[in-house]
């Protein structure tokens, strides 16, 4: 669709919420946009805070000069007849019947066919005013169905959204310009992009009160923004609000998310959370549950479970590629956590920086990257390599949040990292974010959750009895020892016998 300049650029001041902007544009240009660009005045005057137009006689009598006629969607709808555009609404119904049927190729490559035809219809005419809606179910196909290539077009989720947006703006459809601003505020709090993020819930709520109510990915974004903010509470409230209702696509994740902010507030809420994802996975269609969206998810929620709980072989296995595939982001970052975990030291740097070379635009995987990179580095020695690491995934953190990705750090290396941040001349800036903003998510754990001999063991290395020594005390083998320590690490959610004792003590349980 060709948009003519001073309403093109009248538009885009109102997508990004530049309300001085738009106003200033039609004062400077209140003629030609009265007598060329009436819709595009219209909708300054009735998107921007009224506060702005009081005082100013020419915007309080807008309405006079511009009398109601019929909208631009009602002038064009009689295009729809038109075979070339009725195909293009017959291959997006196909698309998402194939969707939320579970058939993601078939979704996808529909979404392809009527793209394709709706841009050879549109260099003939102008489209039909249901063109947003048509589009914003494109995007959802390639949501679910992830970044691909075909025929020179690609499918970037984020690309379509966007396109989706502007043009359901420039045509009044607010409710479909809210759903793709939202969908657009959840891809960019996934990845991590905490400004981005921000920048596309305003423009969710710009159009909130024109589309009737904040749809539910705007709510998906705001609870992962909360569990950054390590309120993990709030977070699992924000999805059970959800309930009822979140777009089908969303069922997987929204549960996902759930199991992986409960891990930090009790079995209780744990049970409950992984009952409700397996009751989405049991009623939702195989198809949807391969996808990359929903398949990345559960892979994402389960493993960062499994690491806390100190279960790395588990985690490596969830994230396994099939043969001759490469790892996703997501899942080559908590590749690099769990060998680390392990103790695989090369391989966690190899995972590490294989997300590190491709994850430029996504800063929530790179931060994890790096912070398993900087460990590798500090217990290999290299001290300057591994404050250069973790600075660099500070520097990644936005100042009012932290990233979950970093409680996969152990409390005594989070700790010594730390400092080297922190005593870094040339980083001022990081040192204040690590002293107010950084801390590492620790589950608490009360002494009812380990068994008697549990606790006695706990007492005995709390009293810097070594394993032989514990073992002679409580008359049982060395062995036997080891496996209860290992047992009480993943209860805490540790590694090491350093991290155990600090978390214990921190606890007041030693």
């Amino acid at each position: 669709m060709s948009v003519p300049p001073l309403a093109a650029q009248a538009f885009r001041a109102l997508a990004e919420a530049a309300w001085a902007d738009a106003v200033a544009l039609a004062d400077r240009n209140w003629d030609v946009m009265l007598h060329e660009h009436p819709t595009a005045l219209r909708a300054i005057a009735e998107a921007v805070p009224p506060e702005m137009l009081l005082g100013r006689p020419h915007w309080q009598q807008l309405h006079l000069q511009l009398p109601y006629r019929s909208s631009p969607s009602i002038r064009r709808a009689s295009l729809a007849k038109d075979p070339a555009w009725r195909r293009v609404a017959e291959l997006t119904a196909r698309s998402r019947s194939a969707r939320l049927a579970g058939d993601v190729a078939r979704a996808v490559e529909c979404a392809f066919e009527a793209r394709d035809e709706y841009r050879r219809a549109a260099a003939r005419e102008e489209p039909p005013a249901s063109a947003p809606r048509l589009m914003f179910e494109w995007a959802l196909a390639f949501v679910v169905g992830g970044p691909v290539e075909r025929s020179g077009w690609d499918t970037q989720p984020e690309a379509q959204l966007e396109e989706t947006y502007s043009s359901a703006f420039i045509r009044e459809d607010y409710e479909i310009a809210a759903r793709a601003a939202a969908e657009m505020a959840w891809l960019n709090s996934f990845a991590g992009r905490a400004d981005a993020t921000a920048h596309w819930l305003e423009r969710a709520a710009a159009v909130h009160r024109a589309s009737g109510g904040v749809s539910s990915p705007a709510r998906l974004a705001q609870s992962m923004r909360r569990s950054d903010a390590l309120d993990f509470r709030g977070a699992l409230a924000a999805l059970v609000a959800l309930s009822g209702d979140h777009l089908y696509d969303h069922r997987i994740i929204v549960a996902a998310a759930a199991v992986m902010y409960a891990v930090h507030l009790g079995p209780t809420e744990i049970e409950r959370a992984r009952s409700e994802l397996a009751r989405n996975c049991e009623t939702s269609p195989p198809g949807l549950l391969a996808t990359p969206v929903n398949a990345g998810a559960l892979a994402y929620a389960e493993s960062y479970r499994l690491l806390l709980d100190g279960r790395p072989a588990r985690a490596l296995k969830l994230l396994q590629a099939p043969a001759g595939a490469r790892l996703p982001l997501y899942a080559e970052a908590r590749r690099a956590s769990a060998l680390l975990q392990a103790g695989d030291l090369h391989g966690a740097e190899m995972s590490a920086m294989a997300a590190i070379e491709e994850g430029g635009a996504m800063p929530r995987f790179v931060i994890e990257a790096r912070a398993a990179l900087a460990v590798a580095q500090l217990r290999a020695g290299a001290r300057d390599a591994a404050r250069e690491s973790f600075g660099r995934a500070v520097a990644l953190a936005d100042r009012h949040t932290l990233p979950v990705a970093l409680g996969l750090i152990g409390s005594a290396e989070f700790d010594d990292l730390r400092g080297l941040v922190e005593r870094s001349e040339d980083s001022p800036s990081l040192a204040s974010l690590t002293e107010h903003h950084m801390r590492r998510p620790q589950p608490t754990v009360t002494l009812a959750a380990l068994t008697p001999q549990e606790r006695r063991v706990l007492e005995m290395i709390g009293s810097a009895r070594s394993v032989a020594e514990a073992a002679a005390r409580l008359e049982v083998s060395p062995n036997t020892v080891k496996s209860q320590l290992q047992a009480i690490y993943r209860k805490f959610g540790v590694s090491r016998r350093s991290e155990l004792l600090s978390v214990a003590r921190e606890q007041g349980l030693l």
